[in-house]
């Protein structure tokens, strides 16, 4: 006779296992799924710091060179030669990107794609010095997301789909590298701001975080409130663009910022038909401000004293 317990024991353990088999193949929950971020990197530079160049060509911006000393990164086109100071937050964030590159989704091997891709010898193209070795990235069209780039390295045929819109971080101009803040101070520092020229008006800073507005030789009750504003737009003046052009123009005005330390700087201001033109001696490179800048650090005197508070 047939023990029917025990068949339907056997039975009820064959299902068990053959459900956990499924489970697993189908591994519902990703297991067993290998992610983005722990895939190999496509790039065996440890740490960004270990970079001390970056050199891109293939672009019609011509060759840019990124050079990083103790000073910080400096920008030059390889035809000029001239460095120019280069915002160092901005090239620091685009290298994290490039080194965060994984070995995740391969898109092809094929060479005859190359060239469709845009990741043969004369694309977008970074070669990146460190610790005495060049690593070199070819830089494709955009992935099949927004946020993802395709691209290949030197001497392998692969390519890859890869986080990050690589073009827009690296196919630039010159300019979109360099540094166009005005002034490297902290209006914590600031001791005086005197203004000539389409505005007068002279601040000294008082105690308790206040300010002292001097017209004429007369101290006023001033607008602290908008001196504390008027000292944010100074110290956070940014040009739009670089001014390639000759000067011309007229002077406009000029604004002396002495700091605690005594320190001396001067913004100066030349018009040139509705263009604002400014430079400072920590930034000697004439750029464009549009004229809502212009206002906004040479205010009307009534806005600064204290019957502006109303």
């Amino acid at each position: 006779m047939f023990d029917m317990n025990n068949i339907n024991i056997r039975l009820l353990a064959i299902n068990k296992v053959l459900f956990v088999v499924a489970v697993l193949l189908a591994d519902p929950f990703h297991f067993f799924e290998s992610t983005y971020e722990s895939s190999p990197k496509l790039l065996k530079i440890k740490s960004k710091a270990d970079i001390k160049e970056v050199k891109i060509s293939g672009t019609e911006n011509g060759t840019i060179n990124l050079n990083k000393s103790d000073s910080g990164w400096a920008v030059s086109m390889e035809q000029q030669k001239q460095e120019y100071p280069a915002v160092g937050n901005r090239i620091d964030a685009a290298l994290d990107t490039i080194l965060d590159m994984r070995k995740f989704y391969e898109v092809t091997s094929n060479k005859d794609k190359h060239v469709e891709f845009q990741v043969n010898d004369t694309n977008l193209k970074l070669e990146l010095t460190a610790n005495n070795k060049t690593y070199t990235v070819y830089i494709g069209k955009q992935g099949a997301s927004y946020n993802t780039s395709l691209v290949r390295i030197k001497d392998d045929s692969t390519v890859y789909s890869v986080k990050g819109n690589l073009r827009s971080d690296w196919n630039q101009n010159l300019d979109y590298f360099r540094v166009k803040k005005l002034f490297q101070i902290s209006k914590e520092n600031i001791q005086e701001v005197t203004a000539t020229g389409a505005k007068n008006f002279h601040i000294t800073s008082a105690p308790n975080n206040g300010w002292n507005l001097i017209l004429g030789g007369i101290t006023m009750p001033s607008n602290t409130v908008r001196i504390n504003r008027l000292m944010d737009d100074i110290s956070m003046l940014e040009g739009t663009e670089f001014y390639y052009g000759p000067l011309g123009g007229f002077f406009y005005g000029n604004i002396k910022i002495i700091l605690k330390s005594n320190t001396e700087f001067n913004l100066k201001v030349q018009k040139s038909g509705s263009e604002y033109l400014v430079q400072t001696e920590q930034n000697p490179y004439w750029q464009k401000i549009p004229e809502y800048r212009i206002n906004s650090i040479f205010p009307q005197l009534s806005e600064l004293s204290a019957a502006g508070n109303k």
